[in-house]
């Protein structure tokens, strides 16, 4: 039988909307037993819908890991098996002089600030921990704690050294994807490691760009792992605003 892993990473934001609630009900409960491996912040923070904020009056709420295992116990299709959660402010004070220029500087109309740092920190970490687990998985699903799910998930013949995804927008790899383990591994070992490095290789036309999507994309055609994409929208994004 399939073993399915999910792994969140981010801010938890939305995390305890009723739609992302009824979706994981929805299309995770027939799914089998699933192992959760959440890699997050003490903040819930706020959303940034391209340059228009959302703010919340929760966004500076502190998350401890028993606000987390509550929450997620009421699925009982899921196990969560490992739990991290970081302080913003320590992680931003260990950074070196460029990667704090770089964390402060403008990312085009996006934000005021350059979150694919902090954001692939956390892939880094994720992973790091998922290579050092005696696991079976057949499918690796990586998404944010603030996606809804809009139907069930695909059950793919997953292939080593092939990424899948499914968004409306063909480009739109980090609202969530798929791999083998090893696969995932290998997309994400060094993403943190090798920032200034992929982001030169990526802004040679375009000193401004450090998004995500394109990094991840990087990250894949330079260790030769494949992406296959269906145009399906798979999950969406809940901000406070509609959770």
């Amino acid at each position: 039988m399939e073993k399915l892993c999910i792994i969140l990473t981010g801010q938890m934001r939305t995390y305890e909307s009723k739609k992302i609630i009824d979706s994981y009900h929805t299309f995770l409960s027939s799914y089998g037993s699933i192992d959760l491996y959440i890699f997050t912040w003490k903040n819930k923070g706020y959303s940034n819908s391209h340059g228009n904020p959302d703010l919340h009056n929760l966004q500076e709420d502190i998350i401890e890991e028993n606000d987390i295992l509550s929450h997620y116990s009421q699925f009982k299709f899921i196990t969560i098996k490992k739990i991290v959660i970081d302080d913003f402010n320590s992680f931003c004070n260990t950074l070196n002089e460029n990667r704090k220029r770089l964390y402060h500087t403008p990312f085009r109309y996006h934000s005021s600030i350059t979150t694919s740092l902090p954001i692939e920190y956390k892939y880094q970490q994720a992973v790091g921990y998922l290579s050092s687990v005696d696991h079976s998985y057949s499918k690796v699903m990586i998404t944010r704690p603030d996606m809804m799910l809009l139907r069930d998930i695909p059950l793919y013949d997953m292939a080593d050294n092939i990424i899948y995804f499914e968004n409306a927008h063909p480009r739109c790899m980090d609202h969530c994807w798929f791999g083998t383990p090893t696969t995932i591994i290998k997309q994400l070992y060094s993403i943190y490691d090798d920032y200034e490095k992929n982001q030169e290789m990526i802004t040679y036309h375009d000193q401004n760009n450090r998004d995500n999507n394109e990094l991840l994309t990087y990250q894949c055609l330079k260790n030769d792992i494949q992406i296959k994409v269906r145009q399906i929208p798979l999950v969406w994004l809940i901000y406070f605003r509609n959770g």
